[in-house]
């Protein structure tokens, strides 16, 4: 019998499984009787199969009471154990409300004896603060300046408790007087210790072994004396003796960066300018290193105070330069194309300076800083547009009649140029020249506001553009009248007629038109030249 799993298979075809069965038939066998036996085999096969079923299904049939009273079994246990977790959840409860209870008892306990405990603390520091008013003037009178401050900051916690006690009213008076002392003690020698700048420090140091051991000792020292006016909360003298110390080098750094811009202005050499536009950046140069060097320093010695050392270091400089920047930006005269690398030096200045500021800066103060290192950009972005303008104006007016100041003065000297220059085509040349070159000035005038200002001030030049070319076409207008008058024989005329400009008086039959039929001819030709130059100019204006 072949095997069962064929009759399995969802693609059993009886046909052909038949078919295949025949074919492999043995021997000579009829083809009936093979069939007969294989269906036999198939009726037997499948009476196996039934059986089997049957069997299995009755076998089933008896255990099915069984695994139903397995499982009421089950349900039982499951509801014994349900019913003791809920006896055991109730016992978890009331003995937690017990121990919170306990809890709350002993919290009470423990804050009835923190109470006693201050209490018991404060009235012995109230005890003994009537002795250690005694006791630190004869630490001051032994010198011992770290002991003194250690009693004065005990001092201090001791009246902040007891200082509302009538007896100790007048305490806060003394303990402010010997505060006073100490620091009148500690602040010459801390100022003279600060009066010399981290960057002198560190070249020193690198010097040799010796000089590097003498400058750790003298930062340990003024560590230790820096310590002793933290110690009465002190911390403004330390900060007011550091900026003061360290400014005087930043204004010596100043004042060398300008006297060397002045210096440079008195050689007159053609690339030398006095102008704060040219020693503001050479002072970035120099200060931002020495700034650098300061930051480590703080860090370094005194680490917890170093952000706000910092901050107030950096807030005083900027202050400071920005003032004098401002005032000497006022009166500068320097041309707009030397502000566009001012404004990059001092972009990379303020972000040179914001990278010294500590993490944990305020945001407040961070703002406040890099805003006040840009003011004095800001105020030449502001001021751009009159300063292009001015300049736009004055290169405008140069390229046509420079001579002229005013609508009189205009026309007179528009005739007076004509006047002197007898070849009315170099005047038409001029102009053209002139054309270009103020376009040119305009789009360069463009270019430099959009780098300077990001664009942020285009409206403003455009005002002022619209104004100095309107001169400039009021001006070349004048010129062509001039030009065109002159030619119409309105100025005196040079052999023309006063009728207009055509030839007056008979001519001769057959008569050749002269040189003067020939000039009036290139004459409207160069007029139309001109013409077009003047709507050009108009439209460049606009």
């Amino acid at each position: 019998m072949a095997d069962l799993n064929v009759f399995a298979e969802s693609t059993f075809d009886p046909k052909a499984w038949i078919n295949d069965a025949c074919a492999h038939r043995t021997g000579e066998e009829p083809l009936d009787r093979f069939l007969a036996e294989m269906e036999m085999r198939l009726q037997l096969a499948a009476e196996e199969i039934e059986a089997g079923l049957q069997e299995t299904s009755s076998q089933a049939m008896r255990r099915i009471p069984f695994a139903v009273q397995e499982i009421y079994r089950l349900q039982g246990d499951i509801q014994g154990m349900q019913d003791q977790v809920k006896l055991l959840a109730g016992q978890v409860s009331r003995d937690a409300g017990e121990a919170a209870e306990s809890v709350s008892t002993i919290a009470s306990l423990d804050h009835v004896k923190r109470n006693m405990e201050s209490a018991c603390s404060t009235l012995k520091e109230a005890t003994e603060l009537s002795g250690l008013f005694i006791k630190v003037e004869e630490v001051f009178a032994a010198g011992d300046l770290p002991k003194a401050a250690e009693t004065l900051g005990v001092m201090r916690r001791s009246l902040a408790l007891v200082g509302d006690v009538p007896e100790f009213r007048a305490g806060r008076g003394r303990l402010q007087q010997l505060e006073d002392k100490l620091q009148g003690l500690v602040e010459g020698s801390l100022a003279e210790a600060l009066s010399k700048p981290a960057v002198v420090l560190a070249a020193a140091a690198g010097s040799d072994e010796a000089a590097a051991a003498s400058i750790a000792e003298g930062e340990e020292r003024m560590r230790q004396l820096a310590a002793l006016l933290l110690t009465v909360d002190r911390y403004s003298t330390v900060e007011q003796l550091y900026v003061s110390g360290r400014m005087a080098h930043v204004t010596a750094i100043w004042d060398e960066a300008c006297g060397a811009a002045s210096a440079s202005a008195g050689t007159g050499k053609p690339g030398a300018q006095g102008d704060i536009v040219t020693s503001l950046p050479r002072f970035y140069s120099r200060a931002l290193p020495v700034l650098q060097a300061e930051a480590a320093w703080c860090g370094r010695v005194l680490p917890a105070q170093a952000r706000d050392l910092m901050a107030a270091l950096l807030g005083a400089v900027l202050q400071k330069v920005s003032n004098l920047a401002r005032d000497r930006l006022a009166s500068s005269r320097a041309s707009t194309s030397a502000l566009v690398p001012f404004a990059a030096e001092v972009v990379g200045w303020a972000r040179g300076v914001g990278e010294l500021l500590p993490k944990g800066t305020p945001p407040d103060r961070h703002r406040a800083l890099l805003t006040t290192a840009l003011e004095p950009l800001e105020d030449r972005v502001s001021a751009y547009p009159a300063l292009e303008g001015s300049a736009l104006t004055s290169d405008l007016s140069s390229l046509v009649l420079p001579q002229a100041t005013g609508p009189a003065g205009l026309g007179a000297a528009a005739e007076a140029a004509v006047t002197s220059e007898p070849d009315s085509e170099a005047i038409v040349r001029r102009l053209a020249v002139a054309v270009r070159t103020a376009a040119a000035a305009v789009v360069a005038a463009v270019e430099r506001c959009v780098a300077f200002t990001g664009g942020s001030e285009l409206a403003g030049l455009s005002r002022v553009v619209d104004e100095a070319m309107g001169s400039f076409v009021g001006r070349m207008t004048a010129l062509v009248t001039a030009l065109h008058n002159k030619q119409a024989g309105l100025l005196g005329g040079a052999g023309l007629g006063s009728t207009g400009g055509a030839a007056v008086g008979p001519t001769s039959p057959g008569a050749t038109p002269g040189p003067a039929a020939g000039g009036q001819d290139t004459f409207t030709e160069e007029v139309g030249a001109v013409l077009r130059l003047v709507v050009l100019a108009g439209e460049v204006a606009h």
